[in-house]
């Protein structure tokens, strides 16, 4: 059933950051060992403050050696007053409790005006991408995470359009190429939407009738994150499609207005929703380490299995509201792959025979014990079962028509999925039998949902408790 998804301008909080963690499964990722642990989470804000986060029930990992600030700024990362960031890397830490944090106060920069705002914001880029591509990371760290809630209320303090040093339209502003550079190298890059939705927007907005998603926010080399209470209703103030960079924006939605950090009365805006997005990533890179380039374990693979992921809201498929939907960690927590031990080179060949056998390019399956078709009438589902026969491979993939591929360790039991484009879509049952791996995969012949307990409605809390909105900034361009 299609209903329509209310938008509201909340004036206090919507539920706790406890409802939050249920509806972005933060337990279901934990089981299923994704956690954040061994993953870089960059907090780019005000600052972070750990007192306030170990007060208010957190106990993060933080690096304090690979964090930064403005040389011209005063304080020490993650000792800074609370405000702003330390809100974001509260509401980062719900489903990454185990991510290692970095303090990146880019909004302590001392530079004059939105230019010298910006020069801070490369030269931080340039930190994170030294820190991506060093030998020797700590603890074996593969993967980055960069949360930004942050972006241009106010187009007056950019230059104009065509103008080189114009930023919200310019996708070789020097901002924004080192955006596209970190993104090629393997960080996952999310910014906050903003808060110009035109139903109640923040009162530093003054966009007028253009596009209010510009800059690195709509960039399309990262994650937008539009803002929706714990009971799915989007936020009047969450900022609307098209973006300026690109057109399909914001790309997700993620929680916000509820009572969590204690930084302010709400964790509102697009500035926490997207560090609870940026959490959710940070968890899937606990088992899905970086990998540059165009596949599965590349920013584009991790944002494309977001969007495929999410729970739909407005209208079907993407719109410029909620843009795919909103962010699903308990469905994540069922596709996303364990790490596996298998050779890759026995695994890719495998990979190679199965998928010409699903194709029908061949009879049989050399290498498989046995193979069948079983194709129940009344479900419309084919089950294919075939036993691995090429030496000690403990692994197992997932297999969708567009050619993706995921490893999965020989223990691990999946569930039927469909997209949410109606692509037919594969998943597994896996056992071992000494060094052989059974593998059983549903063949989805029509999209049909899930209909899980996970993609039931939440009940809408609400407070009376006003959100109190951060003063006007000098710069034009502030947190979200």
């Amino acid at each position: 059933m299609i209903e329509a998804c209310p938008t509201v301008c909340p004036t206090g909080p919507v539920g706790t950051d406890s409802d939050v963690a249920r509806l972005v499964g933060a337990q279901d990722l934990r089981r299923a060992g994704m956690d954040g642990k061994g993953v870089f989470l960059a907090i780019v804000d005000t600052g972070i403050n750990l007192a306030h986060l170990i007060a208010h029930g957190k106990n993060p990992t933080v690096d304090v050696g690979r964090s930064w600030k403005p040389a011209a700024a005063p304080g020490t990362p993650f000792q800074f007053p609370v405000n702003h960031g330390t809100m974001c890397a509260f509401d980062a830490l719900i489903a990454a409790p185990a991510a290692t944090l970095l303090d990146i106060a880019v909004l302590q920069s001392r530079g004059t005006g939105f230019d010298g705002l910006l020069s801070d914001a490369v030269l931080a880029y340039s930190f994170l991408r030294n820190l991506l591509t060093a030998t020797g990371r700590p603890g074996g760290v593969q993967s980055l995470v960069i949360s930004n809630s942050w972006g241009l209320f106010n187009p007056a303090f950019d230059f104009p359009v065509g103008n080189p040093g114009n930023y919200s339209d310019n996708p070789d502003h020097p901002f924004n190429r080192i955006v596209a550079t970190l993104e090629r190298l393997g960080a996952d890059i999310l910014f906050a939407a903003g808060n110009c939705g035109t139903d109640c927007p923040d009162g530093r907005c003054q966009f007028g009738a253009t596009r209010t998603i510009c800059g690195a926010n709509s960039h399309p080399a990262v994650l937008s994150v539009a803002g929706v209470t714990v009971g799915g209703d989007r936020v009047g103030y969450s900022s609307t499609g098209p973006g300026r960079l690109t057109n399909d924006k914001p790309d997700i939605a993620g929680f916000t207005h509820f009572r969590g950090s204690g930084v302010y009365p709400a964790d509102g805006g697009t500035s926490a929703a997207c560090p609870v997005v940026a959490g959710v990533v940070a968890a899937v890179r606990t088992l899905l380490p970086t990998v540059p380039g165009a596949g599965d374990g590349s920013p584009a693979g991790v944002r494309n299995l977001l969007k495929k992921t999410a729970l739909e809201a407005g209208n079907i498929g993407f719109d410029y509201a909620y843009g795919w939907g909103i962010v699903n960690g308990p469905r994540l927590s069922r596709v996303v792959p364990p790490l596996s031990s298998a050779p890759a080179a026995e695994t890719a060949e495998a990979v190679a025979r199965l998928e010409s056998y699903l194709r029908g390019e061949s009879p049989s399956l050399p290498g498989f014990a046995a193979a069948t078709f079983a194709a129940p009438a009344a479900t419309g589902v084919k089950t294919i079962t075939a036993r691995l026969e090429t030496g000690a491979i403990n692994s197992a993939l997932l297999v969708t028509t567009e050619g993706e591929q995921a490893l999965f360790d020989a223990n691990h039991t999946a569930t039927v999925h469909t997209d949410n484009d109606g692509e037919l879509f594969w998943a597994l049952d896996l056992t071992t039998q000494a060094a052989r791996v059974q593998w059983k995969l549903f063949l989805t012949e029509q999209g049909k949902p899930e209909g899980s307990a996970d993609d039931a409605g939440t009940t809408d809390q609400r407070g009376d408790a006003r959100r109190g909105n951060p003063p006007l900034d000098p710069h034009g361009f502030k947190h979200f």
